[in-house]
């Protein structure tokens, strides 16, 4: 049977998804929070821009890193002065974390510095628990508009991929993820895309735009511009294009200069859980610290050599388990011998003890010399 090593690293990206209760799994190359900023509702601005951002927790869930994305091609009424963290209560915003941004860098959206900017959050235990019980806010705040010109609240990210391959051939050359938003009211999407940087994987010309489209039907689309290698959201999306891709009839379609009608293209589907992509060339040691485990653990629930590095490659890190009535953090780790900081590592959403229900899936990695089955039984002998 096979040892495994535990040691609290701390990654950026991680599958798990917890609030008010409810666990979900998105993928690795998934954040775990987004938002999707406009006007808020108190304010009367004359405004059109939007913004669209994310969140993601480290394993101890003591760092969190927010990236953030102006969509181009609007103004805001003035210069944006500070990026806002908080927590919302009767009182006033709690635990806020502010940004200063460079007088004179925002004058225009499309020269902004605040495209694509990253923000890191070290220890700020109040806005951490804050997203953990979705009440974490992000606001951008103007000359005009001190107390947030764009707002939003973070929720669950609802996310899908796809590798993106060419007409007849099953070499991958990119990646897309996808997050949706289906509101009552509104629908949106966000995409970001990654291309291998192997020659042999290389385009045949400069790529022109990236596309949602439904696969069969290709006149319901979105244009999304030159591919993102950051998440870039769309707040305004047509119904039929957010079924399609929930629904699993959702396309990605890359164009190039050579290749108008399109390049690469993937089918959507829901990300799955405890599974890494790699993006660039990783060996299953590095992929196995990322997550707090050992690459024996890791090529277990893979196949192929070991020591082949892989771009564009889907890596099972763990096992998804799927949560059975009753079942309790407490109870899942004596099963498969992990303690409580080894789950969350795995899982960082995860609010608290009984902070997932029935049918729901989380990641594990068993320590297979302590671990029991249903009845109580080592699975391993002595």
């Amino acid at each position: 049977m096979l040892g495994r090593r535990v040691s609290p690293l701390v990654a950026v990206v991680f599958v798990g998804l917890a609030l008010l209760g409810c666990f979900e799994t998105v993928s690795a190359e998934c954040p775990h929070f987004a938002a999707w900023l406009s006007q808020p509702s108190d304010a009367n601005l004359a405004s059109s821009a939007t913004a669209f951002a994310t969140f993601d927790l480290s394993t101890d869930r003591k760092r969190a890193t927010v990236s953030l994305h102006l969509d181009p091609g609007a103004s805001l009424q003035s210069e944006p002065t500070k990026v806002a963290l908080y927590k919302r209560s009767a009182s006033g915003p709690v635990g806020t974390e502010l940004m200063d941004l460079p007088r004179g860098s925002c004058a225009h959206l499309t020269q902004c510095s605040l495209d694509n900017v990253e923000l890191l959050v070290h220890g700020n235990v109040e806005l951490i628990d804050a997203a953990l019980s979705s009440q974490l806010y992000i606001g951008i705040r103007t000359v005009a508009n001190p107390n947030d010109e764009l707002r939003a609240y973070f929720e669950p990210s609802n996310c899908y991929d796809a590798f993106l391959m060419s007409s007849g051939s099953q070499l991958r050359r990119g990646y897309a993820a996808v997050i949706v938003k289906a509101g009552a009211v509104s629908t949106s999407a966000a995409v970001r895309i990654r291309f291998a940087g192997d020659v042999s994987r290389r385009l045949s010309s400069p790529v022109v735009n990236a596309a949602l489209s439904v696969n069969g039907n290709p006149g319901v689309y979105q244009n999304f511009g030159s591919p993102p290698l950051h998440f870039v959201g769309a707040p305004e999306m047509s119904r039929a294009l957010i079924d399609a891709v929930t629904s699993g009839s959702g396309r990605v379609n890359v164009s190039t200069s050579a290749h108008p009608a399109g390049e690469l293209f993937g089918d959507l589907a829901a990300a799955q859980p405890c599974q890494h992509v790699t993006l660039k060339s990783e060996s299953l040691f590095s992929i196995a610290r990322s997550y707090g485990t050992d690459w024996l653990s890791v090529w277990s629930l893979n196949s192929g050599n070991p020591d082949v590095r892989r771009q564009l490659h889907p890596v099972m890190y763990a096992h998804p388990y799927k949560i059975s009535a009753g079942e309790t953090i407490a109870s899942v780790g004596r099963r498969f011998a992990l303690m409580d900081h080894e789950l969350y590592a795995l899982n960082p959403l995860l609010v608290n003890a009984t902070g997932f229900s029935a049918e729901d899936i989380i990641c594990v990695v068993p320590n297979w010399k302590q671990s029991r089955d249903r009845m109580g039984r080592r699975v391993c002998s002595a």
